[in-house]
């Protein structure tokens, strides 16, 4: 007599006929007093029996002339969508424009503040107009030029 475990390993191979007598007789014997076992060799015998029919079965002839008439019907309605390559291109010019443009502006400030230090009368200049009592260390070197 078999066990449950080995009845469940063998059921596979069940169905393909590659028993003896013996194993056959041992498995079937164990479906009868096991509910469990035999439950599964129920449904097992149900699958072999859907596939069997399934193979069986013959298709439409139709089937693909159908489906091969839709598909050109369909693709034939549906126009062709351009490939969008000028919006990314355009989008990737304008970033490009933009930070070399702001380059441009913070070199031209640059050598321009220090190209040309402002004397100390429009230091003087600049403090009174923007009401400064004194500037900071850094401040003064950066508009002296020094």
């Amino acid at each position: 007599m078999i066990d449950c475990k080995t009845f469940q390993n063998k059921l596979l191979t069940f169905g393909e006929g590659s028993f003896d007598s013996g194993s056959l007789q041992q498995m079937e014997a164990h479906a009868r007093t096991c509910p469990n076992c035999a439950s599964l060799l129920a449904d097992y015998r149900r699958m072999e029996a859907a596939i069997a029919a399934e193979k069986n079965e013959q298709p439409n002839p139709f089937a693909g002339t159908r489906i091969m008439q839709y598909l050109d019907n369909h693709q034939a309605k549906e126009p062709v969508k351009p490939v969008r390559i000028l919006q990314p291109l355009a989008a990737t010019l304008a970033l490009f424009l933009a930070l070399s443009l702001g380059f441009l502006i913070g070199s031209y400030g640059i050598e321009r503040i220090q190209g040309n230090p402002l004397p100390s009368q429009e230091i003087e200049l600049l403090k009174d107009n923007l009401f400064i009592p004194q500037f900071m260390d850094e401040d003064l070197y950066m508009l002296s030029g020094q």
